[in-house]
């Protein structure tokens, strides 16, 4: 088989093409797989934002419980603190006014106390300090 000098070069021809189609093809490729790269670390990197501000999001929500649980506790409290001081303040000025009254030899008999607990006789509206 006798193949003309045309032909070889013909074939040369469309061997060089096809390289260069394949050479192009490879570095098309080549710029995907980069592209596909770069795209896939960024929803990498949203997807761990995403992540972190859900757990912030979560931290918060467990803050926001951890405060309205310490309010609720500190209303309680106050107002046992209220309550337990009025229970006792009427106690409280019935022991001094005894013990007034037995250590002035009944000159201040009669006390109570104010708000702030200061002692008040009844009988003259004085203020012990």
């Amino acid at each position: 088989m006798v193949v003309s000098d045309d032909a070889v070069d013909a074939s040369r021809e469309a061997r060089d093409a096809l390289e260069q189609r394949l050479q192009k093809a490879q570095a098309e490729l080549k710029e995907a797989e980069h592209q596909v790269s770069m795209e896939s670390r960024a929803v990498n990197s949203a997807r761990e934002r995403l992540e972190q501000g859900r757990r912030e999001v979560r931290k918060l929500k467990k803050e926001r419980r951890e405060l309205t649980i310490r309010e609720a506790v500190a209303t309680a409290l106050a107002q046992y603190r209220a309550h337990a001081s009025e229970r006792a303040r009427p106690l409280l000025a019935q022991e001094a006014s005894l013990l007034l009254s037995q250590v002035t030899q009944t000159r201040y008999p009669n006390v109570t106390l104010d708000d702030s607990y200061l002692l008040q006789s009844r009988t003259t509206a004085s203020s012990f300090h």
